[in-house]
């Protein structure tokens, strides 16, 4: 909002073992827009932290 000073959260792709952490980041400080600014990695590793299926959720811990 223009009344408001902006905030950031900035943090790395989720890993696999932070993908829960990241997730309560995100809830408890209501953030309503995430970024990425940097391509998706393509390895084996790579944990999606969004649904690639439109209309269907995900859960991540008590994160849906």
């Amino acid at each position: 909002s223009y009344r408001q000073t902006p905030n950031y959260i900035v943090t790395q792709y989720p890993l696999s073992h932070t993908c829960i952490d990241f997730w309560r980041l995100v809830y408890d400080h209501n953030v309503s827009i995430i970024m990425l600014l940097e391509s998706i990695p393509r390895d084996s590793k790579t944990i999606y932290y969004w649904s690639t299926n439109p209309g269907q959720a995900i859960l991540f811990g008590p994160f849906e």
